[in-house]
């Protein structure tokens, strides 16, 4: 109410950054998507502490998700603290700027409680995604040490003091896809390979192995006969009945005729 009675205000937030080799920074986001930004609003919203602070919107149209789960694959809302909402602003330096139709990749965020995703690394979390003359995509942005005072530097060993550019590597779109492909497998090294089950063959052990004391597996042993009678059928016992009937019979035979 007083700032409305005042005017417009506008408090400014400084913002300090940290060298950060960009391998280190793509393997900390979360979230890494490709898309085409729409135009960017102001709005009021809660942050994590509980207090309404300013943001500043941008849908991004995604094309290619790189890394992450986004809350849709399809389109995302990204934020950014700051901004101007009914005449009361605010700045906060160091953040990422986005205009309306730009082909972007950026570091995002878990999901906020608006159903938002936050900017990590602020304007380190964007890259222009820029065609060469060769027909390839790369990338540009202050987290490759380009267009930015961030840039990196190094003190010439001769003249000290003197402060000379690095040699910037030239990232393009599918170097990042390689790289996040290479921090996967090494973080989630049993996705990267799928182990195939063994098939166990049934051996079965010669005789000069079943001879060994060493040879865990023994040959079925096999059944012998306990005797020669068990091996008799009941036709020979019939038999043998008979004819000890006949010999009684004709020794009768011969005691009946004396």
């Amino acid at each position: 109410m007083v700032f409305g009675a005042l005017g417009f205000t506008s408090p400014a937030y400084a913002t300090t950054f940290i060298e950060r080799p960009f391998p280190e920074a793509v393997q900390d986001a979360p979230i890494v998507v490709r898309g085409r930004t729409g135009s960017p609003y102001s709005d009021w919203a809660k942050a994590k502490d509980g207090n309404r602070r300013i943001y500043t919107y941008t849908d991004l149209q995604i094309d290619e998700v790189l890394k992450g789960s986004p809350q849709s694959r399809t389109s995302v809302l990204m934020r950014e603290l700051g901004g101007e909402k009914n005449g009361v602003g605010m700045q906060v330096s160091g953040t990422a700027q986005f205009e309306r139709g730009e082909d972007v990749v950026v570091f995002l965020g878990p999901v906020n409680a608006d159903g938002s995703h936050s900017v990590t690394g602020m304007m380190m979390g964007k890259l222009e995604v820029v065609k060469g003359d060769d027909g390839k995509q790369y990338l540009s942005g202050p987290v490759l040490g380009q267009g930015s005072e961030h840039s990196p530097a190094h003190v010439d060993s001769e003249n000290e003091g003197q402060r000379d550019t690095l040699p910037v590597k030239k990232w393009t779109l599918e170097s990042l896809r390689t790289l996040i492909l290479e921090q996967s497998k090494v973080s989630n090294p049993s996705s990267s390979t799928v182990k195939t089950p063994e098939i166990q063959k049934v051996i079965t052990p010669s005789p000069a192995a079943t001879s060994s004391p060493m040879t865990s597996v023994q040959p079925a042993p096999v059944l012998q006969p306990l005797s020669d009678e068990a091996s008799e059928t009941p036709w020979g016992l019939y038999l043998s009945g008979v004819l000890g009937g006949l010999i009684l019979v004709l020794l009768g035979v011969a005691v009946f005729r004396k």
